[in-house]
C-alpha cells in the first residue's frame, strides 16, 4: 500500500550570504567579513522544515548536472526529503547571493 505524503513543488538554491567587513563605498572594493552557505529556495525551504516536523515529504523540482547541483541533491535526500528532479543542461547553477548592510539583506 502507498503511504501518503506531502508534495512541494519549487526551487532549490545554494544561498551564498556575505557580511562585509566594513560599509561598502561606492567605488571602492568591499571585503566579505563572514560568508555562509546555506540550502535554499522556496521548494526546498518547505520541504526541509516539512520534513523537520516529521511529514513524508517528496520535492518536486529540476536543476542542471552541476556539481553544486548534486551537492544539493544530496543534501536533501540526507535530510530525509524524497526527490522527484528533472535535469536539464540549459539550467543556470541554482546559485543566490546576497549581501547585508547594516544588518539587513
Amino acid at each position: 500500500m502507498l503511504q501518503p505524503y506531502l508534495l512541494v513543488a519549487g526551487g532549490v538554491l545554494m544561498d551564498v550570504l556575505a557580511n562585509p567587513a566594513h560599509t561598502p563605498n561606492p567605488g571602492h572594493p568591499t571585503v566579505a567579513g563572514d560568508i555562509h552557505l546555506a540550502v535554499g529556495g522556496v521548494g526546498a525551504n518547505l520541504a526541509l522544515n516539512l520534513q523537520a516536523l516529521g511529514a513524508p515529504v517528496t520535492l518536486l523540482t529540476a536543476l542542471n548536472p552541476s556539481p553544486m547541483s548534486q551537492w544539493l541533491s544530496r543534501y536533501l535526500h540526507q535530510a530525509g526529503v524524497r526527490l522527484h528532479l528533472e535535469t536539464h543542461r540549459h539550467l543556470a547553477d541554482p546559485l543566490f547571493c546576497g549581501f547585508f548592510e547594516h544588518g539587513l539583506l
